[in-house]
């Protein structure tokens, strides 16, 4: 409960926009998981995954980041 209340000051220091963003982060990494579940596997290879792999790497360093930030306030 404590660190909910963190949390939500933590939420209210932040600027709106950047809420808004971190949801739709998490929307589309939850559905690129579920496309990456749902697709056919394509061809393999270097060039044809490079771009969707970049783009989960970012998505999870974020991801990363703000769960470290989220451990260190606790």
């Amino acid at each position: 409960l404590l660190h909910r209340q963190i949390l939500m000051q933590w939420r209210k220091s932040l600027p709106p926009t950047s809420l808004a963003a971190l949801r739709n982060k998490k929307r589309e990494r939850e559905e690129r998981r579920f496309q990456n579940k749902t697709q056919k596997k394509g061809p393999k290879g270097p060039f044809f995954n490079f771009t969707p792999v970049l783009c989960d790497t970012r998505v999870y360093r974020t991801y990363r980041a703000i769960r470290s930030l989220y451990r260190a306030i606790c």
